[in-house]
This record gives C-alpha cells, sequence and structure tokens, in this order.
C-alpha cells in the first residue's frame, strides 16, 4: 500500500477503479504503472467527502 491508499483506507486497486469511473479524485496522471494525484486536488477532494462517524469508509464522490 502507498502513502495515500493507508490516508483514505482504501486498496490501491479502488482507488484505481474509482479513476476509470470518475468517482473519486479524477485528477491524476499515470506515470508508468502508478498513479500520482497532486497535493491540492486530493485536499480538495477529501474536504468534499461526508463525515462518517462509524468506521472509516470511503464512499467515492465527485
Amino acid at each position: 500500500m502507498d502513502r495515500l491508499s493507508l490516508y483514505l483506507g482504501v486498496p490501491v486497486n479502488d482507488r484505481y477503479a474509482w479513476r476509470s469511473e470518475c468517482r473519486g479524485p479524477c485528477l491524476a496522471r499515470r506515470v508508468g504503472r502508478y498513479l500520482h494525484y497532486g497535493p491540492d486536488n486530493m485536499r480538495e477532494w477529501v474536504a468534499r467527502q461526508p463525515i462518517n462517524s462509524g468506521r472509516a469508509h470511503w464512499t467515492a464522490r465527485t
């Protein structure tokens, strides 16, 4: 797992699926096998997500 997946609490594959379905942070650049997100874009996307008072679970919404 990479740092972003650890921070979000989701597997890397979920992030790739979110991007391909444009359900999560869509502004990513593919560099080789990896997706690179701009820090400002990620902060903005995380800030728009609803707060879940229970167990951490991210529902990708744009």
